[in-house]
C-alpha cells in the first residue's frame, strides 16, 4: 500500500501544481481534490489567500487578527496501511517570508475516530526560498500501521500567525522497513522495528 500512498500524493501535487486558484480560501473547502486548508474559524479569526503560481504548487498569505487553534494543509493518502519500520518523508521547496518551522503529521481516521503520528522533526524553513525535508519513522503501536482499512491523510501545520509561503515543489516518499533505513538511532526501546 506504501507505493499507492506515494503516487495518491503525486497525483494531488499534479493536480495542484496544474490548479488555477487565486483569491480567499475556505476552510475546509478543497483546493484541489483531497488538498484542502483546514483551520479554526470559530476560534480564530483570520483572511488567507491562495494563489496558482505556474508550474509551481500554491503560495499561501495570511492576515491573522485572532490566532486561531489550528492552521493545516492535509493532504488525503486514501486507505492505507504502512508496516512497523517505515520511514515516511516530505521533501519541499519552500519560499518563506521568515524563517520557520512547520511540523507534520500523519492522521489515521477509522469509525468518526482519529489518532496522529507525528513526524520526528519538522520541515525548517530559512528566511527566502529553500529546501527541507522531515522524516519519520513507524513504530509498532502508530496507528497508520493498525490491521483494517483506515483513511490516512498527511497534515502539515502551517503558521498561526501572518505569514507569505510558496510551495514550489514538494515529494512525498517511503522507504519501506526492509530496507533498513531509520529516520532516528535504533537503541533498546527502538531495537524490535
Amino acid at each position: 500500500m506504501s507505493n499507492a500512498s506515494v503516487t495518491h500524493v503525486d497525483q494531488v501535487l499534479t493536480r495542484l501544481r496544474e490548479a488555477s486558484v487565486s483569491g480567499p480560501a475556505t476552510p475546509d473547502v478543497e483546493i484541489v481534490p483531497n488538498a484542502t486548508l483546514s483551520w479554526d474559524a470559530q476560534g480564530g479569526d483570520m483572511d488567507v489567500t491562495v494563489t496558482s503560481v505556474p508550474g509551481e504548487l500554491l503560495r499561501i498569505v495570511t492576515r491573522v487578527r485572532t490566532t486561531p487553534a489550528w492552521f493545516t494543509l492535509p493532504i488525503w493518502l486514501g486507505q492505507a496501511r504502512f508496516e512497523p519500520g517505515d520511514v515516511l518523508g516530505l521533501a519541499a521547496e519552500i519560499t518563506s517570508d521568515k524563517a520557520r518551522s512547520l511540523g507534520l503529521f500523519l492522521r489515521a481516521e477509522k469509525g468518526g475516530a482519529h489518532t496522529d503520528t507525528e513526524f520526528s522533526e519538522p520541515l525548517e524553513l530559512a528566511h527566502g526560498h529553500g529546501f527541507g525535508t522531515a522524516l519519520a519513522t513507524l513504530r509498532p503501536g502508530d496507528s497508520a500501521c493498525a490491521e483494517g482499512h483506515r483513511s490516512l491523510s498527511l497534515i502539515l501545520r502551517l503558521p498561526k500567525s501572518d505569514c507569505a509561503l510558496t510551495f514550489h515543489d514538494m515529494r512525498f516518499f517511503v522507504v519501506p522497513s526492509a530496507k533498513g533505513l531509520r529516520s532516528t538511532p535504533r537503541n533498546l526501546t527502538t531495537a524490535t522495528v
